[in-house]
């Protein structure tokens, strides 16, 4: 029998928002491993916000794909990087002042958050928003608005004051995807580069056909992965877009949903 490989989303399919990884996911990965198939994560975060994660699923990976292709490493090597050059970095800046809307860069570093203390002072009720992306903060928005961070992506968070049709429209013309989380939050991602784009690259290194790759995952920035693969698994609790692009639905991350997903198909 070929080897299988299969590409993992960390949040809501590997681990909860808890940031816990289910102890029958632990195994399950481990089992796969043994019996022959390689287990790669792929996430819409960069290298900078996956480090603890990192730690986490040390001995249980064969390699990442991250940032939505915008890296790709295979065991310790990275073998794809992406960074947005200065002036491109510039223009995403301005979208905060432009739009009115808040951003946030991605890369090897971790976030920077642009967001000002306006956009801040109109949404007390965000505070709790705020506090977790500082949790990802290498820099401080305020006092480096104008520092070259290198970042790969952004994300960008709207409310009522945001012009969104022209925001889609600059975003589009400085060479971005975007992909709409919830309406009010925005994953831009530049044109060539997805969660299945980095898939394929990945299927090419390895010398792997598509037929033999499985896709986990629960949200909308999986769409492109599940695309890619020869299977798609969307988690119990997913995104209600995913289900048309799955071809299996499993159980909840915590209802040992990845182990009862490989058991189905005796990938362990």
């Amino acid at each position: 029998m070929n080897r299988k490989i299969l590409f993992f989303d960390v949040d809501g399919t590997l681990m909860g928002y808890d940031h816990v990884i289910p102890e029958s996911t632990r195994v399950s990965l481990k089992e796969t491993r043994e019996k022959g198939n390689l287990v790669f994560v792929n996430s819409g975060r960069p290298v900078g916000t996956l480090r603890g994660v990192m730690e986490m699923m040390d001995g249980l990976v064969d390699g990442w794909i991250c940032g939505c292709g915008t890296e790709l490493i295979d065991r310790d090597q990275s073998i794809l990087y992406y960074k947005m050059s200065q002036e491109q970095e510039q223009k995403v800046r301005s979208l905060q002042d432009d739009c009115e809307i808040a951003i946030f860069l991605e890369g090897r570093k971790g976030w920077q958050n642009l967001a000002d203390d306006a956009f801040r002072l109109r949404h007390p009720g965000l505070r709790v928003f705020f506090e977790k992306m500082e949790a990802f903060n290498a820099l401080d928005g305020k006092e480096s608005r104008e520092t070259y961070f290198e970042a790969s992506k952004f994300c960008a968070k709207s409310d009522e004051k945001t012009d969104l049709e022209k925001f889609k429209r600059l975003v589009d013309e400085y060479g971005f995807d975007v992909i709409d989380r919830n309406g009010m939050f925005f994953e831009c991602v530049p044109k060539g580069y997805s969660k299945g784009i980095g898939v394929t690259k990945m299927l090419q290194h390895l010398n792997i056909s598509p037929e033999e790759s499985f896709a986990f995952g629960d949200s909308t920035n999986d769409i492109e992965m599940f695309r890619a693969c020869g299977t798609a698994v969307a988690m119990g609790k997913h995104d209600p877009e995913l289900t048309a692009y799955a071809d299996y639905i499993t159980t909840d991350l915590n209802d040992d949903g990845i182990r009862r997903a490989m058991e189905h198909f005796s990938l362990i």
